[in-house]
């Protein structure tokens, strides 16, 4: 995760995997299910397994890539007074607009074995920064300047 503060007061909360990382993740996962892929090309029992085993192939470093590439946008309008946001999941986007007025705190969601995830937390609902739960990293240091951001930059 990474936050950027703007000149103009700004704050830009981001996400994403590098590609070369789902690029390498594609990589291993076909290395090691060559033994599956290569059965399904040779075989020539039946007639159009060779367009099955390729629509398989597809499929699945389709999906591996959906699943390893999510991103999350988060862009805090000091000017504005407000917080426009998409986020990746792995079968939808979310996408909308909120006053920041109407931002509680932004919280750590804890899901175990030392994992967590940045929601924020609003009057009505709960907005979380990131798609998946991953190890703790700087999350703690980004909810607190976020937290900081939004009393800073709250209408009193």
């Amino acid at each position: 995760m990474k936050i950027e503060a703007l000149k103009n007061g700004d704050l830009i909360v981001s996400t994403g995997t590098k590609p070369i990382f789902v690029i390498l993740g594609i990589l291993a996962f076909l290395f090691l299910s060559k033994e599956a892929y290569l059965w399904l090309l040779v075989s020539t029992n039946i007639r159009g397994d060779r367009l099955v085993a390729v629509l398989v192939l597809v499929l699945a470093i389709a999906l591996f890539y959906r699943a390893f590439s999510l991103r999350s946008y988060f862009i805090f309008s000091g000017e504005k007074k407000q917080l426009t946001y998409s986020s990746q999941y792995f079968f939808s986007n979310k996408t909308g607009e909120i006053s920041i007025e109407l931002i509680t705190e932004a919280t750590l969601e804890n899901g175990g074995d030392n994992n967590s995830r940045i929601v924020l937390v609003c009057k009505n609902r709960k907005i979380p920064m990131t798609a998946t739960v991953t190890s703790l990293g700087r999350h703690e240091s980004i909810a607190d300047e976020i937290n900081q951001w939004l009393t800073k930059n709250k209408s009193t």
